[in-house]
Formats: C-alpha cells, structure tokens, sequence
C-alpha cells in the first residue's frame, strides 16, 4: 500500500509532467523544439500522459458517457444535502445527483485525482486547468468512439456460435443493420412487442415508436420476460454479457470468459474486480449503437435517446439499493464476467458486501420485524377485545 508521501511524491511528479507535457505541446506548434527540449522532464511527461490516459479511460466507462468532466467536477463536488440542490425541483435535484454520483466514482477509482483536481484548480496555473480538462474530455471521447468502432468489427456476438455471419453484419457500413437486419430487429424491438408477429413491420411503418422508456428485447435473458414479473431476466441478456466482456476483459473473451485477466485488458488497468451498474448501462448503450444503424456514437437514434436508456438502468439499481434483485444481479455479472475472483467472494461473502449496504438491509430487516410484532400485537388485542365486547353483551341479555 502507497505511503502518503510516496502518493505526494507520485501527485508531483504528474503535476509537473502535465505542465511540461502542455509546454511541449505549445513548443512544437511553435517549431522552437529543439533550442527547449532540455527543460522538458521526459519521465515525468510519461507518467502524466499514461495517467492521464487512465483517467480518460475510466470517465465513460466506469462513470458517465454522456456527462461532461467539467460539469462531473464542477457540480460533482457539492453534496445532494446542499441547501442550494434541496430547494431545486425534482428532475433537477435527480439529475444533480448523477453529478455527484460520477464524480465520487472517479474520485473513488483514481487515487490521487482529488488532489489533482485540488492542485490544479489553484489560481497560479489559469489556462493550464482548462487545458487539462479539454485533454481528459477528448481522451474520453475517443475510448468511446473507440469502443463503439471495435464492436461495429464484431458481429459474430450477434449469433450463436454456430450461426454464419448473414452478409448484411459482414459490411463494415452499418446502414445495412437497425430494423434492416432481422437479427438486430429482434433485438432492438421493445419486449413488449417481441412476441407479435408484425411488430417489426409495424416499427417500420413508424406505428410502433421505439423509445428508451420501453426495454429492448436484448436487455432480457432469452425467453425470460413476463409482464407480470419485468425484474425475471433483466439485464441478463446474452449480447450485454458478451459486450461487457469484449470492452472490459478482452475481445478474446467476449464468447467465452477467461479464468486469467491478461495484463492488457482494460479492468486490469483500471483495477476492476467486480460489475458495477455503471459498467453495465455504459455495455448496454454500447451494444444498442452496435445493433443500430448509425456508423458511430450517437445519442439519438430516431426517438431512442441513449442517455434516457443508460440513466434508466442506474436508476433500476438505486431504486432497488440493497434489495434482492440488486444483489443477485450483481452477484450473476461477476459470475459471467470475472469467474477468476469469484471463488473468492464465495468464500467471504459477508465481508465482500458492501457495509453500507448490509447496515441498511439489517436496519430494514428490525424495522420489518417490529412492525410484523406490532401488527400481531394489534391482532390479538383487537381479539381479545371483541371477547370480552361479546361476553358482556351475552350478560347483559
């Protein structure tokens, strides 16, 4: 475990690095490099840019895709219990909350970018700090765009594994995919609707709207769905997991999983050990691009908007919060995606949870409980009440 001063030592070494690295920069747009490069600190600019590339790389993948670093640090910061966010109307205070729920996943997953964050927004570097944010922002874009153009390569996780390739997912031009393909039309068409014979048609028609306010049939385990029970499947379907798997542990192990992470994989770079709800909804939208017609990352796909759909499975966990389907759901993507790990939290089980979390389970199991007392108490009080109301109507007569 790092010291603090090791950690401070490491935080100065990569503040100096970003400031040389902008220098650099600035230098050779300027063709004075080679009467300036001894006053470049090489090592420290490497350190700089790898972090850096660690940071862009966690923002859309483990934080937010469609939030702005700008706005994730500038709003982030203040506290949901804030006078000024209290007395903001509903939508606004929800949406102030991802904010803050982004920024505490980068503050948690990045050691050091609190201070970072600290340092830089000191008055004494000025533009450097706008810089900085303008370079993550674009670092994030592109391991976005880039995860999006690697999947559109992949459509082999469209099918079964013994399934030829139909020529229409062979093309590198997706115009061919969305309600075009049959494969992707029963995929991207509302569960709902999946199981009648003309929905697709009538999606093409424009009768049907497909919106992000309606499950699309992917975000289901095969055959999984009942009206009446809408959690049974949820979020286990078999394109996600191959999705997740293909952006986070290799393309290798999209079909199947590895019992090894490589040393190259993205969760090995960003220290991931379990399936976060934020992985997942960054995996669905992803695989909803994938299926689509659009040839890169959009946000609307005709009256789909993909932020809706990915704030809506964050909000699927939040609401249910260490309840019973958060739990196996979440135990259910560790199992498919990091098997390796897995024996270890069967083996520790109580101490893997989340203490928070068992704190406000235990709290609501005592609640439960005295309640149930309370109203069985009433029972029997109300019982013996009409006992004695009856006997001494029975001596009255």
């Amino acid at each position: 475990m790092s010291t603090p001063s090791a950690i401070q030592r490491q935080l100065d070494l990569i503040i100096r690095g970003l400031r040389d690295r902008q220098s650099l920069g600035k230098r050779k747009r300027s063709g004075h490099v080679a009467q300036t490069e001894i006053t470049i600190d090489r090592e420290a600019v490497d350190t700089a840019t790898r972090y850096l590339e660690r940071i862009g790389k966690a923002i859309s993948r483990l934080a937010d895709p469609f939030r702005t670093l700008n706005g994730i640090i500038a709003t982030g910061c203040i506290p949901v219990e804030s006078p000024e966010i209290q007395c903001l109307e509903e939508p606004a205070r929800l949406e102030h909350l991802r904010f803050v729920e982004a920024y505490n996943i980068l503050i948690k997953r990045l050691p050091g970018f609190q201070s970072l964050i600290n340092e830089f927004q000191k008055n004494e570097y000025g533009t450097q700090w706008e810089s900085l944010l303008q370079d993550l922002s674009h670092m994030s874009g592109l391991c976005r765009s880039n995860d999006t153009s690697s999947l559109k390569k992949c459509p082999r996780l469209l099918l079964d594994e013994a399934d030829p390739t139909p020529p229409e997912l062979q093309s590198v031009d997706k115009s061919s995919r969305g309600f075009n393909s049959p494969i992707c039309a029963k995929l991207l068409c509302p569960i709902k609707y999946a199981n009648q014979p003309d929905a697709i048609q009538r999606i093409r028609d424009g009768t049907i709207k497909v919106r992000a306010s309606i499950w699309p049939s992917f975000v289901y385990e095969d055959g999984s769905y009942d009206p009446d029970n809408m959690d049974h499947g949820l979020l286990r379907g078999r394109l996600l997991v191959r999705v997740m798997r293909h952006i986070f542990t290799g393309p290798n192990t999209a079909m199947k999983p590895s019992q090894k992470l490589a040393r190259g994989c993205n969760a090995r770079k960003l220290a991931i050990t379990q399936v976060t709800p934020n992985m997942i909804a960054y995996a669905a939208v992803q695989a909803r691009v994938m299926l689509s017609a659009a040839n890169s990352w959009t946000n609307e796909d005709g009256d789909f908007i993909l932020s809706v759909f990915y704030d809506r499975i964050i909000n699927l966990f939040r609401d249910d919060e260490g309840g019973e389907w958060t739990q196996q759901t979440s135990g259910w993507w560790n199992r498919q995606v990091f098997p390796c790990i897995e024996t270890v939290y069967n083996e520790n089980e109580d101490e893997d949870e989340e203490e928070d979390l068992r704190l406000k389970r235990q709290r609501l199991q005592r609640v439960n409980r005295a309640q149930q007392a309370q109203m069985g108490a009433g029972t029997q009080t109300g019982e013996g009440a009409a006992q004695t109301g009856d006997g001494g109507h029975m001596g009255e007569v």
